[in-house]
């Protein structure tokens, strides 16, 4: 089924190429190789009745093929590949990411529910085996492969995924629609059961589990709707169709009839008998096409779909061994020896080569004494203070009428600092203490006082720099 190549590629090396071009299972090689066989017989059959025709027929089958060889730009066949594919993917990533693995869950059941007795070992393996049955229900209705594998229901019984008194109990329920909840409501049921015996120690815990519950529904629920309704079938009929017709066109399009002025080149005695061009755009075409083909539905039985039994079957040893025979298996506590600092590095990494991972610009040099690379911050903090004094007004606004302006005792009122500085320049051009005050003209007085500040500065370093 899944074919895994990750080793091959580790390293990128001048042979990983050839290590994957060598494979053949789940290759284009073994995708294409049938449809391409079959093209190539259809292309050198239209070549021979073209080369008994054309004796009589010269030019209207030359002016023929070259017509059909330019209109076949028409076919926008590149960008509706591209489009499809990265619907397919999409829905391929989604459908494994929602294929439902259970360590969560279990890891909280065995964490969060108490009791050592048998009884509530048997209710925790439960619990578990019910997750798998539904897992079970759900993908024997959408994979070909669990379906082969359970047939009927009484061979989910003969492999111990459900007993005939929990089969007799689920027959009962028969509504005429899926089952799939049956099991994910036998969970909620003895987890609230389990919280009522107190085997929770709060509701917090076995809301936690609750959830997980939750999750792992939703993720079947997912895989079902996937399956219930799939890309529209006009669309993978349409790219299907278009690939196809387009390669048929090429059987008579691409063919290199003789014309008057033939040339004995070799590569065009080449190119009479051997499409290679044509060819090669046949397999990566067809390709991309296979690709499309193998992810609409990776539930299947191609070499690239997922391994829907491998995951029945983790998934259930792993959660009785979490929730049953790991269960508090906690080591000895015993001090590790790695030591402080640089210590745990040198034990840690050896004579293994490590390549630290550091900031991009901690490793640039900086002139410190150039004072150009330092900013001050005077000008940034003057400009929010004149934001803060806007926004002062604009909240004063609302109160006031737009004829009377704040007063200094509103500006302190709101959290405006003023300075003994700005209340004796306040005094000077309204004669009062309490006048109205006029933030515009106290921001011209502040950027008039920056500026001298700055060309205070200015001179300061010019002299230095004499």
């Amino acid at each position: 089924m899944t074919v895994s190549y990750n080793l091959d590629v580790s390293s990128s090396r001048s042979w990983t190429f050839l290590k994957l071009m060598f494979r053949w299972k789940g290759s284009i090689w073994k995708n294409v190789l049938s449809e391409f066989c079959w093209w190539i017989i259809g292309y050198y059959v239209c070549y021979g009745f073209i080369r008994i025709f054309e004796k009589d027929n010269r030019f209207s089958i030359l002016e023929m093929t070259q017509k059909f060889d330019k209109q076949l730009d028409w076919i926008p066949l590149q960008f509706m590949l591209g489009f499809f594919v990265t619907i397919v993917v999409d829905r391929w990533k989604h459908i494994f990411h929602n294929i439902g693995f259970i360590d969560n869950a279990a890891l909280r059941l065995a964490t969060y529910m108490d009791g050592e007795d048998p009884y509530h070992k048997t209710v925790r393996r439960n619990i578990i085996r019910y997750m798998c049955l539904s897992q079970i229900l759900v993908l024997r209705d959408i994979a070909v492969p669990v379906r082969k594998r359970f047939p009927t229901y009484e061979a989910i019984v003969e492999a111990g995924f459900i007993n005939k008194s929990e089969l007799e109990n689920f027959r009962r329920l028969d509504n005429g629609f899926a089952r799939y909840w049956v099991p994910i409501n036998w969970c909620y049921h003895l987890v609230r059961e389990q919280r009522e015996k107190q085997n929770f120690p709060c509701d917090l815990f076995c809301h936690s589990v609750v959830e997980e519950l939750r999750t792992f529904r939703e993720n079947l629920q997912q895989l079902t709707n996937y399956d219930w309704v799939p890309v529209p079938l006009a669309y993978p009929q349409v790219v299907f169709l278009a690939v196809r017709v387009y390669f048929i066109i090429c059987l008579f399009s691409r063919q290199y009839t003789t014309r008057p002025d033939f040339s004995t080149e070799w590569y065009v005695i080449v190119q009479n008998v051997i499409p290679i061009m044509t060819a090669l755009q046949f397999f990566f075409c067809m390709g991309w096409l296979k690709v499309a083909e193998a992810l609409l539905n990776p539930l299947g039985e191609d070499d690239d779909d997922f391994e829907t039994n491998f995951i029945i079957d983790r998934n259930l040893a792993i959660g009785l061994a979490i929730v049953d025979d790991c269960r508090k298996c906690v080591p000895v506590q015993i001090r590790d020896m790695f030591g402080s600092g640089d210590r745990a590095l040198d034990v840690t990494s050896g004579k293994v080569e490590v390549h630290p991972l550091i900031g991009s610009a901690s490793e640039l040099v900086v002139d410190e004494a150039n004072p150009d690379h330092r900013k001050s911050s005077i000008s940034s903090v003057n400009q929010g203070l004149r934001n803060l004094k806007q926004q002062v007004q604009r909240r004063l606004s609302r109160t006031y009428s737009s004829s009377v302006q704040p007063t200094v005792e509103d500006l302190e009122k709101a959290g405006v600092q003023l300075t003994e500085d700005d209340i004796k320049r306040l005094k000077e051009r309204r004669g009062t203490t309490a006048g109205a005050v006029n933030l515009a003209t106290l921001d011209e007085d502040e950027e008039t006082s920056s500026i001298e500040e700055k060309d205070q500065k200015e001179k300061e370093n010019g002299r230095k720099n004499l």
